[in-house]
């Protein structure tokens, strides 16, 4: 019989980090050595900090980040970069607070540069809330947000809303329409399906033209940040496991929506 899943009942093993340090030695022995490919899926771990700090957006970097510290007050820096993909996960970040009670844990992806370490916050699980335990940050929602964060959201869409009245639009004549969308999408999926089970690097090299001409085709459709995902595939910057995913959810929701307009 299937049941909701309780966080508290799940094993984590070595994937769970309490000490920063340990963390860091961790992070270390993930860099690959020589040729060898690393495993994108070895970068996800589980933090579980004890206390929550402060939280801040860099402007000039594009950064938001919000400091948790460990048993033993080393401090570490949950960091996510501001794209098209993650400003509303960025928004819900910044509209959460972990009760003093509760040890909120954080699935985050790890990654070092300039020999700093970083971790990129991906869900939440939160055990003092049985409705939503496990918080995902790119797909669920805050159920009520402050009247600040309602009048600024209100501004920015109507700022969109001018932007787009004031543009001309150049859709009319180079547009993808919703009969070509379907197939389309299917076949962007199929594609990432391929690239998925040769490996990233192959199978990046092997649909290199027809994702290059993928995100002409999607920008000229509108789909302008699915177009920005299939660019970075094109030339792999950042995690290219990451980028797949990304591109595989925005494929599942535009054929949802492509689907009700038919």
């Amino acid at each position: 019989m299937v049941s909701p899943t309780v966080p508290q009942d799940l094993e984590f093993g070595d994937r769970l980090f309490t000490s920063w340090v340990e963390l860091q030695n961790y992070a270390l022995r993930l860099q690959p050595l020589g040729l060898l490919d690393s495993n994108p899926l070895d970068s996800v771990v589980l933090l579980e900090p004890a206390f929550f700090d402060a939280k801040s957006y860099d402007s000039v970097a594009q950064t938001f980040t919000w400091d948790v510290y460990d048993d033993m007050g080393q401090r570490l820096k949950l960091s996510l970069p501001f794209e098209e993909w993650s400003s509303e996960t960025i928004r819900t970040l910044e509209g959460l607070t972990p009760p003093a009670e509760s040890r909120w844990q954080i699935v985050a992806n790890l990654s070092i540069r300039d020999e700093c370490l970083e971790a990129q916050p991906i869900s939440i699980l939160r055990p003092e809330s049985p409705n939503l335990p496990i918080f995902h940050l790119a797909f669920d929602a805050i159920p009520a947000k402050s009247p600040i964060q309602r009048k600024r959201m209100k501004a920015e869409l109507e700022d969109e809303e001018d932007a787009a009245t004031d543009e001309p639009s150049e859709m009319d004549e180079t547009s993808v329409t919703v009969g070509q969308l379907g197939p389309f999408l299917a076949e962007f999926e199929r594609r990432l399906e391929s690239i998925a089970e040769s490996g990233a690097s192959a199978g990046i090299n092997e649909h290199r033209v027809w994702l290059s001409q993928s995100q002409e085709e999607a920008h000229r459709a509108g789909l302008t940040t699915l177009a920005a995902i299939a660019g970075k595939l094109v030339n792999p910057s950042g995690n290219i496991a990451s980028n797949l995913l990304r591109a595989r959810y925005l494929i599942h929701l535009h054929a949802q929506a492509s689907a009700r307009h038919a």
